[in-house]
């Protein structure tokens, strides 16, 4: 099961994947960021890892990468400290207050982000 967090933060909702197995494609991530068929978010930040020289990209809801905020570093730093402490629902970056919810995927939606990935490579070509 993957899980992801959302946050929201100056009005803004990140959704943060933690790549394990699959990294969703430009088709995955629309699907991922649409509030009506998806999860919904606003810019979804796909981290390879956790470690500390960990990569992320920041993709918009409709699936372009764009380039990371100052608000995008914020979040993955916070996401970093959350995942070694006490999970809490509302909680503060730079002196604003933000909301955190955990989101399961089921292995069902993960093959749906895989196979919207695969038609879309099959309509590119």
């Amino acid at each position: 099961m993957q899980i992801v967090m959302n946050y929201v933060f100056r009005g803004i909702e990140y959704m943060v994947y933690e790549a394990q197995e699959y990294v969703p494609g430009a088709a995955g991530i629309r699907l991922l960021g649409s509030r009506r068929y998806g999860i919904g978010a606003d810019r979804i930040l796909i981290m390879d890892n956790l470690s500390p020289n960990s990569n992320f990209q920041i993709f918009t809801a409709d699936g372009n990468e764009i380039a990371a905020a100052e608000q995008d570093y914020l979040i993955v730093e916070h996401h970093r400290k959350m995942q070694k402490s006490t999970m809490q629902n509302i909680g503060r970056i730079a002196e604003n207050e933000f909301l955190s919810f955990e989101i399961h995927l089921t292995e069902c939606f993960v093959g749906r982000l895989k196979e919207a990935d695969v038609q879309s490579r099959i309509i590119a070509c």
